[in-house]
């Protein structure tokens, strides 16, 4: 419904400044726990962890805001899906994991339901779509900064943190588009901030307490209720090989969540 309300909205606001206000409001509503009390111990790692966090974060809320304003929303999410995908592709890289020939395949799997989706020198790759894949990887960052995070930080410090730094990003590209909102749209931006920081807090506390081979399968069940709000409210309907990509991407994603790349024998994602 989040994404629903941003592609309303965007009729009549530029994305910049949906995303600083719908931040801004969820902020006001989080502030109270930078005042919590931190764990010391915990006090390099946590730094570590937010550099990253407000780098990768705060980038792809941008692009995602932009990306849900200029793409349909069922192909948008469809990509963004093939995450899970990239934090297994770049194992290797980042935590040395010996990535595996069945995990590869989905790997190849996914990105060629991707290709099918933007379908690169076929149709034009225009702003909306590149804001997409920037997005996704960013959310491929934060699913293994999420799991992290939460293990040295309280919930609701994580989520101030999360929403801190869109903040900032936003404000000042924010301030050369204003457009003083109708009451009618800010309605639909308090609803839009409520939906997302219900998301916000639900993805950290799954993170938190369920391993992410439950909680990525659980999340692909978003894209047939999306689909369909795409077509009742926009008349969007995605044609076959967006259908086809979105298919693989879903079930490659499913088989990497179900096989979580490991280091160790633990889950990085």
């Amino acid at each position: 419904m989040g994404n629903s309300a941003v592609r309303v909205v965007a009729a009549d606001l530029h994305p910049f400044q949906i995303s600083f206000m719908a931040n801004t409001l969820i902020l006001a509503v989080v502030w109270p726990a930078f005042k919590e009390r931190a764990d010391p111990i915990h006090r390099p790692t946590r730094r570590r962890l937010y550099t990253f966090t407000a780098i990768f974060g705060g980038i792809s809320n941008l692009s995602w805001f932009y990306a849900l304003a200029n793409v349909p929303l069922a192909e948008a999410t469809a990509v963004t899906f093939a995450a899970p995908i990239l934090v297994t592709a770049l194992a290797g890289v980042m935590f040395g994991e010996k990535v595996g020939l069945e995990r590869w395949l989905a790997v190849l799997a996914g990105f060629s339901g991707v290709i099918l989706i933007v379908r690169p020198g076929f149709t034009a790759l225009d702003a909306g779509m590149v804001a997409v894949l920037i997005s996704t990887v960013g959310m491929a960052a934060l699913y293994v900064l999420s799991k992290q995070l939460t293990r040295v930080e309280g919930m609701r410090r994580a989520a101030a943190m999360m929403t801190a730094i869109p903040v900032v990003m936003s404000a000042i590209p924010a301030v050369w588009v204003w457009k003083t909102p109708s009451l009618s749209t800010m309605g639909w931006i308090v609803a839009m901030a409520a939906v997302i920081y219900g998301g916000r807090m639900s993805m950290l506390l799954a993170f938190r307490n369920a391993p992410a081979s439950v909680v990525m399968p659980l999340d692909f069940g978003r894209l047939p209720f999306i689909a369909a709000i795409a077509y009742v409210a926009f008349g969007e309907v995605p044609d076959g090989l967006a259908l086809a990509g979105a298919a693989l991407i879903v079930v490659a994603s499913g088989y990497v969540a179900l096989r979580p790349p490991t280091v160790g024998g633990q889950n990085v994602a």
